[in-house]
C-alpha cells in the first residue's frame, strides 16, 4: 500500500508540477493515499485473479452454473488452460503495442499474468499440479511481478486522471483569499488584487485561489482557470505578513 500510495501521489502532485518529496508526505499519509485505487475495475480484476488461482482449472465453482452448462463451462474452461501459453504472448503482443492500447497499456502485464496463472492449473499439466521451484515458485514469482507493474501502472494512471478532474473543477476546491502588508507577485486567469488602503495592516487582498494542498503553513495554490501548459502554481507561507483565510469553493446547485 505505501508503494502504490507514492506511484499514485507522485502521479497526482506531479501534474501540478509539484514533488511529492516537497511536501514531505508521512509513511500513513502515503498508504491512505493508496486506497484511491479501491475502485470497481480495481475489485473485479483481484476477485477474477483470486477465481484463477484458488479453481485452477475452472473460472467458477460448478456448483454456480445449471448441471446441464457445467461440463461445457468445464471443457471451456479446460481449452484456455492448455492455451495458457498463448495467452502469454498475447500479452506480449499488447507489450510490443504498447503505444496503440493507451490508455489500457496495464492490459498487457495483466494477461501475462494471467497465462502463469492459468499455466498453474490441474487442466493445463494434464490434470496435476505443477510442483517445485521451476514449475511453481518460479511461474508464481513472475505472474506477482507482473501483477505489481500492472498494478503499477493503474495507480499512476489514477493519479493522473483524478489531476485532471480537481483541474477541471477547480472552482469546487477550498477558496483561498490572501491578506497581504505589500503587493506581491501573483497572476491568474482570474486572480484579483483589491488595495484597502494605507489605513489596514493587510493592504492587499487577493482571490481567485484555490488550495491544492497545505503542509505547515505552506499552502500551494492553484488560480482559478489554471491551464497546466501555461500557468503557475504559487506556493505561500503564511507569516507576519500575509494572512490566509479558507472559505468554500463553488458547489453546484
Amino acid at each position: 500500500m505505501f508503494y502504490l500510495g507514492v506511484i499514485y501521489a507522485n502521479a497526482y502532485y506531479s501534474y501540478f508540477h509539484v514533488s511529492i518529496f516537497a511536501l514531505g508526505l508521512g509513511f500513513g499519509e502515503l498508504v491512505i493515499h493508496s486506497l484511491g485505487l479501491i475502485r470497481a475495475p480495481v475489485v473485479i480484476i483481484c476477485v477474477l485473479a483470486v477465481l484463477l488461482s484458488a479453481r485452477g482449472s475452472t473460472l467458477l465453482p460448478p456448483t454456480l452454473l445449471p448441471r446441464k452448462f457445467a461440463a461445457a463451462a468445464g471443457r471451456a474452461a479446460g481449452v484456455v488452460a492448455r492455451a495458457h501459453v498463448w495467452i502469454v504472448l498475447a500479452g506480449v503482443g499488447l507489450v510490443i503495442a504498447w503505444q496503440a492500447i493507451q490508455p489500457f497499456r496495464w492490459l498487457a502485464p495483466v494477461t501475462i499474468a494471467a497465462g502463469f496463472i492459468i499455466g498453474q492449473s490441474r487442466a493445463a499439466n494434464r490434470g496435476r499440479r505443477p510442483q517445485g521451484l521451476r514449475d511453481r515458485a518460479v511461474p508464481t514469482f513472475v505472474a506477482g511481478v507482473f501483477l505489481l507493474w500492472a498494478a503499477t501502472l493503474v495507480a499512476g494512471q489514477l493519479g493522473v486522471q483524478d489531476a485532471q478532474t480537481n483541474a477541471r473543477n477547480l472552482l469546487s476546491r477550498t477558496a483561498v483569499v490572501l491578506y497581504s502588508t505589500e503587493r506581491i507577485s501573483i497572476r491568474g486567469p482570474s486572480v484579483q488584487v483589491v488595495d484597502l488602503g494605507k489605513e489596514v495592516r493587510f493592504r492587499y487582498r487577493y482571490t481567485g485561489l484555490r488550495q491544492l494542498v497545505e503542509r505547515g503553513g505552506r499552502f500551494y495554490l492553484l488560480p482559478v482557470g489554471w491551464d497546466r501548459r501555461v500557468d503557475a502554481i504559487y506556493l505561500i507561507q503564511q507569516s507576519d505578513t500575509i494572512r490566509v483565510e479558507l472559505m468554500p469553493g463553488t458547489q453546484p446547485g
